[in-house]
C-alpha cells in the first residue's frame, strides 16, 4: 500500500512536470522552472577542494557558454567569477567582516571596500545617465576627476567650501589631474592663486592654531595663534609715509610742550598707550612703523635745532674769549 502511494505521488509529480514544465519544491503551483518555498542549501562537491565549491553557473544567452560563476570563492568569501582572461573573481563579499572587494579579496580588518583591476582601480559617478566624474587610482597617483571645469565640495553651485579649479596647463609634480594646476578656492568659485579665500564682512578668513578651542578675532583675514617666521615681510600702507615731517610747513611741537604732554599722558603724542594696546589686543605693525619713523624724524629735527644752538653758544663763547 505504501509503495503504491509513493509511486502514485511520484507519477503525479512527473506528469505535472511534463505538462506544466515547472517544478515546485514546497509548493504545488510552481510559477517558474524551479520554484522553491523555504531555504535552499548548496554544498561543496568535495571537501577542501575550492574548485568544487558551492555555487551556480550562468551562461551567455547568445552562445550558451559558461560566462559567470556565482558562489563561494573560498572558505569565507562569496563572489562572482567572470570568464574574462586575467580577471577571474571580480567580486568578493567577506562573510566574516562584511568587507567587499572588487577585483581583489578584501582585507580582514576595517577596510570596507577594496578596489583592484588590471586597467586601474576607479569609481565612476553618473547623474541621469550622464557621466559626472569619479575617482581613479593609478600606479603613482590618486586622481579626482570631473567632467566639468573644476571639483567642488560643499553647496555647489555656487561654490561651497572647497573648489579645485584647473585652468591653465601644468605638467609634472604639484599638478592635480594629468595636465592642470591645482587651485583651491574657499567661498570662491574662481580662485586667482593656489589658495584663494574670500571671507565675508566681519568673518575670519584663516585661523592657524594649535588648539581647537582658540577663538579667532573677527574682522581679520588671517589669525595666527603663535609665532610667525619669514625671510621678508612687506606691509603696504594706504596712509602717507612720514617724509612730511621734513617739510618746512610741518608744525613741530615745542620741547617744553612735549615734555608737559609726556608727563601728563605717560606716552608720546600720537603713540598708543599701554592700556590702549592691551584693550585692542595688540598693535598694527604697519601703522606702528609709520608712527615710529615719524617720531624718529621729529627727533632729528630736535637734534638739528640743538646742534644750531650748540654752534651758536660755541661762537658766542669764542667771541667772549677774544675780548679777554
Amino acid at each position: 500500500m505504501k509503495k503504491s502511494c509513493v509511486l502514485s505521488i511520484l507519477l503525479l509529480f512527473i506528469l505535472q512536470s511534463l505538462v506544466a514544465q515547472n517544478v515546485g519544491i514546497g509548493t504545488t503551483i510552481p510559477g517558474y522552472k524551479l520554484d522553491i518555498v523555504g531555504r535552499m542549501r548548496l554544498q561543496a562537491g568535495t571537501i577542501n577542494n575550492v574548485f568544487t565549491s558551492a555555487g551556480t553557473w550562468h551562461t551567455d544567452y547568445r552562445t550558451n557558454t559558461d560566462i559567470a560563476f556565482i558562489g563561494m570563492a573560498d572558505s569565507v568569501n562569496y563572489g562572482f567569477w567572470g570568464s574574462r582572461p586575467n580577471v577571474g573573481w571580480q567580486f568578493y563579499f567577506d562573510a566574516r567582516y562584511g568587507n567587499i572587494g572588487l577585483g581583489r579579496k578584501p582585507s580582514s580588518g576595517a577596510t570596507r571596500l577594496t578596489l583592484d583591476h588590471p586597467d586601474g582601480a576607479a569609481i565612476a559617478m553618473y547623474s541621469n545617465g550622464g557621466y559626472n566624474g569619479g575617482f581613479q587610482a593609478t600606479d603613482s597617483t590618486l586622481e579626482i576627476m570631473s567632467s566639468y571645469s573644476g571639483f567642488c565640495v560643499g553647496d555647489c553651485p555656487p561654490a561651497g567650501n572647497i573648489v579645485f579649479w584647473p585652468p591653465p596647463t601644468c605638467v609634472g609634480i604639484g599638478c592635480i589631474g594629468s595636465a592642470t594646476p591645482g587651485r583651491i578656492g574657499m567661498y570662491n568659485n574662481s580662485p586667482k592663486s593656489r589658495v584663494h579665500i574670500v571671507a565675508g564682512t566681519g568673518t575670519t578668513g584663516v585661523l592657524i592654531s594649535g588648539s581647537s578651542a582658540t577663538l579667532p578675532a573677527t574682522g581679520y583675514m588671517l589669525n595666527v595663534d603663535g609665532k610667525i617666521i619669514c625671510e621678508e615681510l612687506k606691509v603696504q600702507l594706504n596712509s602717507a609715509w612720514p617724509d612730511y615731517v621734513f617739510d618746512a610747513k610741518y608744525n613741530l611741537t615745542n620741547l617744553d610742550e612735549l615734555e608737559a604732554q609726556v608727563k601728563r599722558d605717560g606716552h608720546l603724542p600720537g603713540i598708543l598707550s599701554a592700556g590702549k594696546v592691551e584693550s585692542d589686543g595688540g598693535v598694527e605693525v604697519g601703522e606702528m612703523q609709520r608712527k615710529m619713523l615719524e617720531k624718529i624724524e621729529e627727533l632729528y629735527l630736535y637734534v638739528f635745532e640743538l646742534n644750531k644752538e650748540n654752534k651758536a653758544l660755541k661762537a658766542e663763547m669764542a667771541k667772549k674769549g677774544k675780548r679777554r
